[in-house]
Parts: C-alpha cells; structure tokens; sequence
C-alpha cells in the first residue's frame, strides 16, 4: 500500500479468528508499528466483520433485551354482527414475543381500513383473549406484537441500535476494548475508526417504509411513550396506519414515526459512539447504505442520511460498482439488482459532500470508499474518471477499496496488487498521486456554492413527490454547482441571512429550491417562508406542498400563504434560467456543454476551479465565464505540470478557455505566480504526420514483465483480443516502429505524439528516452527534444487489465460490456509552430 501511494489505510478483520484476543491486539500492534515507521495512517474497522453492528455477537448472547426488536403486526379478519366475539389472542404470541396493541378497524378494501373507525381494544384482553362484540360489517382486529423475529437474516445477531445500553454494551466490547490495548496510539498513528453501513435492519431490502404490509418495524421498549412525547399524542390506537392506508391520518403517523425513530437512532447510535470517539482523541468515519434511496428508509438505510452523519467526522458513502461512465440515469441491472443511476449519478456524492459542509466539525473532508467491486474490467483508467467524478462533486478523502493480500480472491475485485499478478500494479502509484494532487487542492479550503437544493426524503415518509436528486441534476447540466440541505438545517444554530446570502454551515447561498413534494413539515414551510420575506429567492417545483407532515392544517395554510406571496413556482424546465434571471452568474459557459463538470474551491488566497470533461466521446472547446478575477493557469492533477491559461480579463470576471478531452479534468487556479506558456498556443499552423508502422509486437504478462516475447500473430494496430492467441490475454504488448523526418523545417516546432484510442495504459519512449505515461484519454505526449532528424525509434507499451484472464469466475464484470485491448490509434505526430 505505501509502494502504492496511500496515505493511510484502514483494517479489517473478515475475520480475524482471535478478533478481540490476545492475537489480535498482536497483530495489530504490528501493523501499526510498520505504519508508523512508514508515516501511514491507520483506521479500525468498528467491528469484526461488515456491517457494523454487531459487535462480535457479545452484547446480543449476553443479554436478550440487547438484541434487535420489531413491531409485526398480525391480524384476523372477521365479519359483524358477532355479539359474543372472542378472539384467542395467547395463540399468536411465540415465545419471546409480548402484545403491544390490539386494535381493530373497518375494512374499506382488501388492503385498505377506515381510519376513523380504529378502537383501541388493548384492554379488553382478558387471560389471553379479546372479547369484543364485533359491529355489523368487514372487521380486522389487528395484534401489534413485539418480536425478535423476521428482520433481516444477515444483522439477526446484533445489537439494537435503539437501545442506549446495548450501544454502551458495544462500545465497551470494541472501542474501550481498543484503547486498553491501543490507547497510547490514539490520534498519532492511530487515527480512529471507521463504521461500515450500520442499518436498522427490519428488511433486507433498500425500499422499506411504512405502508408495506408483511414487515416488521424497528421498535424498542419505551417507543409508545416516547412517541407522545415527542408527538403530543397517543399512536396505539392508529399503529395500524403504518402498515395499511386508513385516510388523512395516515401520512401524518408514517411521518411521526420515522421523524420519532430516525431521531433516535441518530442520538443513540451514532452520536453515542461519536462522542466517545471524539473524547479519547480519535475520530469516527465511514457511511450507511445510501443506495436507490435507502439513505431516506429504513431496512438496510439508516432513515435520514443527515441525521446519522451528523455525528460522524466525515461525510461518507462508498461507490462499489453504482456510477459508470454515460449511465447517468434510469435502471442499470447489476450483480447486486437494479441499480437507480439518478440517484447514483446525480445525488449520492453531492449528498455527502453537503453533509460535510454543514458541519465545521468535519473539517472539509468527504470520505468515499471508492473502486470495489467493479470487477477486473475496471483498471485506472475507469478509476481516473471515478476520481474525476468524485472530486468534482466535493469529495476529498478516497478510500480503495481494496488491498486484498490473498489472490485469487472472488471478494469484490479488482484488489490493484494482486500478489504481482495484475499487470497494472506497477503504474499504480502514478494514479494515486494523480488521486493525492486533485484531493489535495480541494481541502482545507471552502467549497462556493450558490443555491440550496432541499433534502426531501422526510416528506416523502409521508406522501409522495420527488427525490432531490432531480434538481441536483438539472442544475448541474446547466453549470449551477449546489448543495444538499435537509429541512432540519433550515432551523440549525447559526443560519443567517445577510446581505442578500443565505448563511449555512461553512457556506453560503443565494437561493433554495424545493424539489416537487405533496407535503412537508410545517416548521420548513414556515422558515422557508422567513427566508423569502428576508429577501432569498425560494423557488417551489412543480406545485405547491398540498398538506403537511404533521401537524395542524390552519397552521400550515397560513404559512403557506405567506410561502406563495413571494416564492417563485416553476418547473424543472424553467429552473436555470429563473436562476440566471436572479443574478447567478457565476460559471457561464458560451456552448451548451451539459457534461462539462466543475467546482468552486476557495483556498489560500486563491479561486480554484476543477473542471472535468464526463463525456467519454465528445471533446468540450468553449470560454467560460469565471467569477475570478487575477491571472489564472491551467493545473493538470494527473502530471502535476502547471501552464498558463488562454484568458480574456472582464470587469470584475474573467472568461478562460476551457479544452478538454473526453476524461480529461483541469484545474484552473487563479493567485498564483505566472507558470511557463501553454503547450498548445492559440497561434501557429500545425503539421501532421501519421505514423503507420509497420508495426513489431511482442507481449509479457505481469510477472514476466519487463522480459517481453515476439507476437508475430498480431500484424498492427487494432484490438488485440480479437487476435486468438491473445482473446485472454493480460499484460503488456510492445509496439514497435520507426518513422524518418526529413529536412530540418520541424525542429522549431513543438511536437506532440497522439496515439488515438487506446485500451487502456500507454507508455511511450521516443529514441531511447521516457515520454511518458497516460493512464487515459486523451493519450498525447509531449516528445518536443526527443525528435532527431532521420531515422527515429518509437515503442509503446500498453498495457489492459485481468479481467480477460481472471483466475476467478468474473460474476461482476460480467454486467458491463467489455473494452477493447490495446492500441487502436491513429497514431500521429502533430508539430505546431511556436
């Protein structure tokens, strides 16, 4: 990992078989005695296996009421008039199971119950029978049970996160476990530790809400009054609501209950460990499942993305096969099922980029588990444009998942060393300071955004309406950077509004935008409403809230009314161009360039912007508009060389010439000294000679690397799989040639090699001397002073990745298409004038 280019890595034990023994506290001790003489960073997995939880089984063996507990509900449908009704209520109880309500409705339709009718016949139990004399018609007396049984079979053995003792139970067992042995490396080489997708675990499945019949809930002893509590009123009687449709009150209780669960999972769990962390010197990182909208429900998602981040020192996700180039929306099937890409694409990173600048305490940084899974089709090249992607929407802290030491390893490829058997192992740590240069410049600074795109997963617990996502990706397709905000930040400690900014957090902003929703809660509306009577620019997509949350009508209407004096309704269509109308003008882009990407960055001085080119096909030649004034340059985060910029100066702006190829990315710095001229001057005619061979192959896998053997089944140019003796073929093939420059006209020229497409690493040298290494597009090398007159020598090597010759079964490259092996080109030599 050090030879790789990390900074730090984070272990696991998957599973250590003393984890919490005395060979454990061993081998770790070993691990960080190499990390610290390295200057790397260590982390802890939170746990002895994925996902965190479960706390070596210990607190759930040691005491029942530490274990996960749900609310079934369970029921008998009868028919009235019964005058001597009796119900043998002992019969549904299993063992470990106890009543927590019995009530019984009206039937309106095979899944639906008239809410008004609902009676609490709690207690009416009598010696494990409910007698009640049932009115004429359909009836459902519904038995709200208390279970250990029928969440998810993979978290069954873990704690409640619900429960302050259990969680306290968990701490004991894995954190103060570790300071008694490691307390001494606490905030040196030890950094803290890192919990992976905590859930509440009620369904194995992201989708789960309220208002599916046949799950269970996350419940715990304590609910029903801490409910009224917090709600002011009693949800006994209305319980069934939560699983059936029963009328107005229905979204009203869903909301309720996840406002009231979420909570307190959020101060439960995830602050409980927090603070604990943060009192012993160390800090806790990592994420929940956020994917296809389990950030916002319950199952394998943690209710409320910003809730539970709150406590953590990062923002988190992981990205493990969800984001590729050009799906950038729609249903992709996948090994892990369908994959929802707009909210992988558009809202997953932004999501937790905005967590981070919420918070202060976060210190700027956003953490992604990044690369797992994708298979061994995925090589740096894929991992470049992941990067890029990543950068580009705020994140700053990757974490690669994973240096596996076992290969073969089925495990969620590619693991990137690979014992020495992945033949892009040795131009790893090329990519990794690319990954170090471009995190680095965005961190430790501020992010600038202008607009506020609200977080709507509360209100759709309680009716319908659109995921955030949707905006988030309107406004990036028309250069309008944002961040996501949940309601609750609307009421924070330190929001202000001040001199026509919203303040937020670290950041500020010039406008909100309320996705689509049919109800909201009645305290966003109404500091929604302050924020439009203080002068910000609130626009309402779609249509108006219809009702709220929770809570009374009149009050929500008022302050609705006070909402639609001054808001602005429009629809997504409209959007941009109401924004440009209010004076966002920051990034404007003379072409329509929806996959041009960038970021506002802020640091030392200075006004960076990262610019990333997401289109793989189409190359992007516009002037941006930059609210930057000063002298800027071009920064390349992949070779680390700095150039001046092609620039006009506008009052108060500058307009910057932005070219990029497909999966190039740029930073453009403005405060800095003056760099040297840009490769590529406006002026000047430029020549261009092909060169066509012919061409001398030979190939060498990873482990015979650099020792290479003569390919005469491959002609040229093209791809090599399609040649037979190399259709699995993994390593390097060397292509050979020579080409002649007469006369002595191209010497003043600056010189660039263009190799064309290439699958997927190419390395040049040019008579004998290094030109370089591009792990992707654009595949141009600089060989200005390497070029002699006469004859001259060119070698390329390239180099594709196992996925053709995986020594285990690739169930998951097997989703995607595969890309061509080596070097398709053309290959030309462009000289241009100086």
């Amino acid at each position: 990992m050090d030879e790789g280019g990390m900074c730090g890595f984070i272990v696991e034990s998957r599973v250590h078989p003393d984890y919490l023994g005395p060979r454990w506290w061993h081998d770790l001790e070993v691990i960080i005695d190499e990390a610290k003489a390295r200057s790397m960073d260590v982390w802890i997995l939170d746990d002895m296996r994925f996902p965190s939880g479960y706390a070596a089984g210990i607190p759930a063996r040691e005491n029942p009421a530490f274990a996960k507990l749900y609310l079934a509900e369970r029921h008998v449908d009868t028919y009235g008039p019964l005058p001597y009704g009796c119900f043998d209520i002992a019969a549904w109880l299993d063992e470990g199971e106890w009543l927590v309500a019995a009530v019984a409705a009206r039937r309106t339709g095979p899944d639906t119950i008239d809410g008004d009718s609902l009676i609490d016949l709690t207690n009416f139990i009598r010696d494990g029978y409910l007698r009640y004399p049932v009115p004429k018609g359909r009836w459902r007396i519904f038995l709200m049970i208390a279970t250990l049984t029928g969440g998810e079979e993979a978290t069954k053995d873990y704690i409640n996160p619900l429960v302050p003792e259990a969680v306290d139970r968990y701490i004991e067992v894995v954190f103060e476990a570790t300071y008694e042995q490691l307390g001494h490396e606490f905030g040196h080489t030890l950094k803290g530790f890192f919990t992976d997708e905590p859930r509440f675990g009620n369904a194995g499945t992201y989708y789960s809400l309220p208002g599916q019949p046949n799950q269970v809930l996350p419940y715990y002893d304590g609910f029903l009054s801490d409910f009224q509590i917090r709600t002011g009123y009693d949800i006994r009687r209305l319980l069934p609501l939560l699983w059936y449709e029963g009328g107005a009150d229905t979204g009203k209780v869903r909301y309720d209950y996840m406002d009231t669960i979420t909570t307190r999972f959020a101060d439960t769990f995830f602050r409980r460990i927090g603070d604990w962390c943060r009192d012993h010197g160390v800090r806790w990182i990592g994420h929940i499942v956020e994917d296809n909208g389990a950030h916002g429900r319950l199952g394998l998602g943690g209710g409320h993305y910003f809730r539970d981040m709150a406590h953590l020192d990062m923002g988190g996700i992981d990205m493990v096969y969800q984001v590729w180039p050009g799906v950038t929306g729609g249903v992709m099937n996948s090994p892990f099922g369908p994959l929802d890409m707009d909210f992988f694409y558009w809202g997953m990173a932004k999501m937790a980029s905005s967590a981070t600048h919420l918070d202060p305490r976060k210190q700027g940084e956003t953490m992604c588990e990044a690369y797992g899974a994708y298979g061994w089709r995925e090589g740096l090249r894929l991992m470049k444009w992941l990067t890029d992607y990543l950068c580009v929407r705020g994140v700053n802290m990757i974490v690669p998942h994973a240096f596996s030491p076992k290969f073969p390893d089925s495990d969620c490829p590619p693991h990137f060393w690979a014992r020495g058997h992945n033949p892009q192992w040795p131009y790893f740590r090329y990519f990794a300071n690319f990954a170090n240069r471009a995190c680095y410049l965005l961190s430790g600074g501020a992010h600038i955004a202008e607009v506020v795109v609200l977080y709507t997963a509360s209100s759709l617990w309680a009716a319908g309406g659109d995921d955030f996502e949707k905006a988030v990706r309107v406004l990036a397709e028309a250069q309008i950077d944002c961040d996501v905000v949940p309601y609750d930040s609307l009421a924070g400690t330190g929001v202000q509004v001040k001199n026509g900014r919203l303040f937020l957090g670290t950041e500020s902003f010039r406008a909100v935008i309320l996705p689509k929703v049919d109800a909201i809660p009645i305290a966003a509306l109404s500091h929604l409403a302050d924020l439009t009577e203080a002068g910000i620019p609130v626009l309402i997509l779609e249509r108006w809230p219809e009702k709220p949350c929770s809570g009374g009508s009149k009050v929500f209407h008022k302050a609705l009314e006070r909402l639609r004096t001054a808001a602005t309704l429009c629809n997504y269509a409209e959007l941009s161009g109401h924004l440009r109308q209010i004076g966002l003008r920051s990034f404007l882009p003379d072409a329509d360039v929806p996959f041009l990407r960038h970021l506002h960055y802020r640091k030392e001085g200075m006004d960076i912007y990262f610019l990333f080119n997401e289109d793989i096909h189409q190359s992007i030649d516009t002037w941006v508009t930059l609210e930057a004034t000063g002298t800027p340059e071009y920064w390349d985060p992949l070779t680390g060389k700095q150039e001046s910029a092609i620039y006009e100066i506008l009052p108060e702006r500058t307009r910057v010439r932005v070219r990029l190829a497909p999966f190039e990315s740029v930073f453009v710095v403005f405060g800095t000294e003056a760099a040297t001229p840009s490769v590529w001057p406006e002026q000047g005619e430029q020549s261009i000679i092909e060169v066509a061979g012919p061409w001398v192959t030979s190939r060498a896998t990873a482990e015979e690397y650099p020792s290479f053997t003569p390919e005469p089944a491959l002609a040229g140019l093209g791809d090599w799989s399609l040649c037979k003796p190399l259709a699995r073929f993994a390593g390097t093939v060397r292509y050979e040639t020579t080409f002649h420059l007469s006369g002595n006209w191209w010497q003043e020229q600056e010189g660039v090699l263009d190799l064309g497409e290439v699958f997927e690493l190419a390395r040049v040298n040019v008579n004998g001397q290094e030109a370089g290494l591009r792990i992707a597009p654009p595949y141009r090398f600089s060989v200005t002073g390497l070029l002699r007159p006469g004859k001259n020598r060119l070698v390329i090597d390239v180099t594709n990745t196992l996925v053709r010759s995986s020594p285990t079964p690739e169930q998951l490259s097997r989703y995607v298409a595969l890309e061509p092996c080596g070097l398709l080109g053309p290959v030309r030599l462009i000289l241009k004038g100086a």
